[in-house]
């Protein structure tokens, strides 16, 4: 199966550091085309699975038509699941602004460590979890993290890497993860 990991796209980011409104405009429209792109790349290529680990958007209000190209993208293609984890320039529930939820769009919470599953033609299982860190349950993940050898098990994350853990909730603590069957850690945040 075919799996595309993408984070920290940004969309709708102000830019104005660097560039005038109108570079800064241009620069957001080229970015969403970019994302777009992927999708595309994605339906071509008959990717099974992008994974976006938070980030999506840079700012709490975004604007109507980028809203409308991303959830477009979800819609048209319903073959493609998009996990989607918010990160802390983000809020997951704005891209929906009291619509329904594309049944193709999963997302998670900082309420629960969420789980999918996706059981596969040869009978094999695949999970997707995930986790919004934040001060309440930054350590909710490393007690409640069992996942099945015999299944393949991808973790989304966004948040800093440290070997342990940190008071900070932006902290992502590899040595807590070591032997929790995870077999591709999908993180977001870190911009290299």
């Amino acid at each position: 199966m075919k799996v595309i990991h993408c984070a920290d796209i940004h969309l709708d980011s102000k830019l104005t550091a660097n560039m005038d409104r109108e570079k800064a405009f241009q620069r957001n429209m080229e970015i969403l085309d970019t994302f777009s792109k992927m999708v595309e790349f994605a339906k071509t290529n008959k990717v099974k699975v992008i994974i976006i680990a938070g980030d999506l958007f840079d700012i709490d209000n975004i604007s109507n038509n980028t809203r409308k190209v991303v959830l477009g993208c979800i819609l048209k293609n319903s073959n493609i699941e998009f996990y989607y984890l918010k990160g802390n320039h983000d809020l997951s529930e704005l891209i929906l602004r009291g619509e329904e939820k594309p049944p193709n769009l999963n997302l998670f919470s900082s309420e629960k460590l969420k789980t999918y599953r996706m059981l596969l033609k040869n009978g094999k299982c695949i999970t997707v979890s995930g986790l919004e860190i934040n001060s309440n349950n930054k350590n909710l993940l490393y007690d409640r993290l069992n996942l099945k050898t015999e299944e393949f098990n991808i973790v989304i994350l966004h948040g800093q890497i440290n070997e342990y853990k940190t008071d900070s909730e932006e902290n992502i603590a590899l040595s807590g993860l070591y032997n929790k069957n995870i077999d591709y850690l999908a993180l977001g945040h870190i911009h290299r």
